[in-house]
């Protein structure tokens, strides 16, 4: 089960794109959300969005997203207060735990369709440092990495985004240079977008490998 948007897309996707409010979601407000839910996911048998929701307050808190809600209101007059704490809520709690769940649902798909190969998640520090979601194994070597994104990252192209997209690049290269080469993997609602080009690219790793 996903997090849905409880505000109108258009102005999510606006606030998304505001430089003013980006630096608000960084780890000083609202703690290192992707090493966070890493933790929960190692931590439990049973993940539920419930049990997110409790980990985050027990572990992190929500003394920052309090925080957080106080600077948005200052710099969003035109936008209704209810809007800003259903933006900060989905932003934090939701994306965080959604961007988890298509992972994990990219890497079993992909272990269905490779039976001969191992595809796994990643540590939190490899996701952190090289920005590698996921990792491709054959008899137990590495083989190749996955950076996994949602469709409308392709589309992203403010400022903002545009720099962060570099600054993903790098480390993807650095990963590269370090360990295996790396592909893009792109979900949208039906699943994972373009699997026949990915599929055959996967081939082609292992068809190398075995010859």
């Amino acid at each position: 089960m996903f997090y849905t948007i409880d505000i109108p897309a258009p102005l999510f996707s606006e606030l998304n794109k505001n430089s003013q409010i980006n630096q608000f979601f960084g780890k000083v407000y609202v703690g290192e959300c992707m090493r966070l839910i890493s933790d929960y996911y190692e931590s439990n048998t049973l993940n539920t969005q419930e049990g997110w929701q409790e980990y985050y307050k027990e572990v992190q808190g929500f003394e920052g997203l309090t925080v957080v809600f106080e600077e948005l209101k200052t710099r969003l007059p035109n936008v209704e207060e209810q809007q800003i704490k259903k933006y900060i809520w989905h932003r934090v709690i939701g994306q965080t735990w959604n961007g988890y769940q298509k992972e994990l649902i990219v890497v079993k798909e992909l272990n269905a369709a490779f039976p001969e190969a191992h595809f796994k998640k990643t540590t939190f520090n490899i996701d952190h440092d090289y920005c590698i979601d996921a990792e491709m194994f054959y008899n137990k070597t590495l083989m190749l990495g996955l950076q996994i994104k949602p469709e409308s990252y392709k589309a992203m192209g403010s400022p903002y985004q545009l720099r962060a997209k570099e600054a993903h690049r790098a480390k993807n290269e650095r990963y590269k240079q370090e360990f295996a080469p790396y592909v893009y993997v792109y979900y949208g609602k039906e699943g994972i977008v373009d699997k026949e080009q990915l599929y055959n690219q996967i081939d082609l790793f292992l068809h190398y490998t075995n010859s």
